[in-house]
């Protein structure tokens, strides 16, 4: 298959006589799948910055082996849609210029302040596809955007915007040499002309480079309160018309309106369960002082009753240490018989009456003789005089 030549030789931008990214890109889609190599030749002094990034980006991502030839001139955006070919080439006599981008701005003080962020935001971006493109650092890009910079076919190839040379140009797209405030003097002493068919030389254009931007900005704006320049810039990059700008602003102002109707819906459904919590807690009887001083006086009886209890447990086990000290004291002189008379003492009653406690509620021993001492009143008392007596007894003995 033959290959394919498209050409860029008019000002960038949507008014007639101008090339827009629409019909670029009508153009590159109609050729056929099957050709492998299509060449570009750009002779243009740029336009929109909005139209030429859609024209770059199409280029960049068409599947054919892309040539970007500069045949004249590729000045301002024009030399951003240079930098898409796979391959470029630059006349003898050409002419690369890059600089900041700029806009004739009105409206509002905010209006305006907005379009000099949206101008900032493109102006970054343009210093990231320069530095991606050649071997000039960002800072030292942006300068030269600052500044204003002309390249000609060597500067071209050593900046590492152009990979070669091609021919000799015939004329450079030029509509005003003095509108730039840094062309170089050789190029201001030439007879430089637009090529046949470029209306960039007429005066009369509907909108010149510097209004581009800014008039698109306020058509936009106008149509689409409330858009931020985020949404600006992606919609003009992607070669949106307006109508279709206003739909998708239009579409994302109802989606975020549903969003805040159903965040509003939840905030209201769970202010109203919060109310409905406080109204039952309100209607809940609060207890008068009589109800609380009773609380704390039982309170205070459960604490008192378990410190008797403590002092209870401490003296019986002083009491069970007695026992068992008086008996080891004394030798034994139990008999048979006596040990029978002694089943039937209170001492065996007691410690019978603890060791069935012990089994039957599974506690200690401590607890089991707090626990008897509690059921059988007045035994403990008859356990010490039983052990009194009987330590008299052994005495005489």
């Amino acid at each position: 298959m033959p290959d394919v030549t498209l050409n860029i030789l008019q000002t960038i931008g949507r008014d007639a006589g101008e090339l827009s990214s629409k019909e670029f890109i009508e153009q590159l889609n109609r050729i056929p799948e099957t050709v492998d190599n299509i060449y570009v030749d750009i002779n243009s002094e740029g336009g929109s910055v909005f139209e030429g990034n859609a024209i770059a980006q199409a280029l960049k991502s068409h599947p054919a082996n892309i040539t970007t030839r500069c045949i004249g001139s590729a000045l301002s955006i024009a030399s951003v849609i240079f930098l898409a070919g796979d391959e470029r080439l630059i006349a003898e006599n050409g002419w690369i210029m890059i600089h900041e981008p700029m806009s004739e701005s009105w409206g509002t003080a905010s209006e305006i302040r907005q379009q000099a962020d949206l101008i900032d935001s493109i102006r970054v971006k343009m210093v990231d596809e320069y530095n991606a493109a050649t071997n000039i650092s960002s800072a030292q890009v942006a300068q030269m955007m600052k500044d204003e910079t002309w390249f000609d076919s060597s500067d071209a190839i050593q900046y590492g915007f152009a990979s070669g040379v091609t021919g000799k140009a015939l004329a450079v797209a030029m509509s005003s040499k003095t509108k730039y405030k840094n062309m170089p003097l050789r190029l201001l002493a030439s007879k430089a002309d637009a090529p046949s068919g470029d209306d960039s030389q007429k005066e009369d254009l509907k909108m010149s480079e510097m209004k581009t931007i800014g008039q698109t900005i306020a058509a936009i704006r106008a149509r689409c309160r409330g858009a931020d320049d985020k949404f600006i810039l992606a919609q003009l990059e992607a070669g949106t018309s307006l109508d279709d700008i206003t739909a998708v602003h239009n579409e994302d102002q109802r989606k975020e309106l549903e969003e805040l109707k159903q965040a509003l819906a939840i905030a209201e459904a769970t202010i109203a369960e919060y109310e409905e919590e406080m109204a039952q807690e309100e209607d809940e009887p609060k207890p008068d002082s009589t109800e609380e001083e009773l609380a704390e006086e039982e309170i205070e009886e459960v604490e008192m009753e378990e410190e008797e209890e403590e002092e209870e447990e401490v003296e019986a086990e002083e009491e069970e240490e007695e026992l068992v000290e008086a008996k080891n004291s004394i030798r034994p002189v139990a008999t048979r018989i006596r040990k029978k008379k002694l089943s039937a003492t209170y001492t065996a009653k007691w410690n019978q009456a603890i060791q069935e406690t012990m089994d039957r509620a599974s506690v200690t021993r401590d607890r089991a003789i707090k626990m008897v001492n509690r059921d059988n009143p007045g035994l403990r008392e008859k356990v010490v005089n039983e052990s009194n007596l009987n330590l008299q007894r052994n005495v005489a003995v």
